[in-house]
């Protein structure tokens, strides 16, 4: 069986690394409480991050220019990010019964390849795909074509994109 994996808020639990990384910041800054949460609303609805941060330096002015608060926040996270309760053992019992399991994402290479590294994950799935290297985002059919006509896998995989702390394992 084949399973393609989302990392972030399946595997990863990318909200709680981003409120630490915000309250941080909010510290480090003299901000104030109020601020914290501007960071976390204008998380949950301002994409792409270079627009985030663009918005982020345009309102405090901190941190050298927005490019300069991105790379930082992207030196930060994967430090920030652990997995989701639960998350290490059920890819170990996949791997016990013969799953091939490869992470799907959508961002920065550096940034996703990090975190699957320093969370560990990295150790315990076949490999990666992230959508800078790719040129397309999940879950856009091309990554399916891609994979079907890649020889790594002959039929669709099966998806487990749900939230994998809430999700019903493939294993039940």
């Amino acid at each position: 069986m084949l399973a393609l994996l989302d990392l972030d808020e399946t595997l990863i639990d990318r909200r709680s690394a981003f409120t630490l990384w915000a309250r941080r910041f909010v510290d480090a800054h003299d901000l104030g409480e109020t601020e914290w949460t501007w960071l976390h609303d204008l998380d949950s609805t301002c994409r792409p991050r270079e627009t985030f941060f663009a918005k982020v330096y345009a309102r405090y002015g901190v941190g050298g220019s927005s490019t300069a608060l991105w790379d930082d926040y992207r030196d930060q996270i994967p430090r920030l990010a652990e997995p989701f309760d639960g998350v290490t053992q059920e890819l170990k019992l996949l791997r016990e019964r013969r799953w091939r399991l490869f992470v799907v994402s959508n961002g920065k290479s550096d940034n996703q390849r990090a975190k699957l590294r320093r969370t560990g994950l990295a150790k315990l799935v076949d490999g990666s795909f992230i959508s800078e290297e790719m040129g397309c985002k999940a879950p856009q059919r091309t990554i399916l074509t891609w994979w079907q006509t890649s020889g790594l896998g002959n039929h669709a995989p099966n998806l487990w994109r749900a939230r994998a702390h809430t999700a019903r394992s493939p294993l039940r």
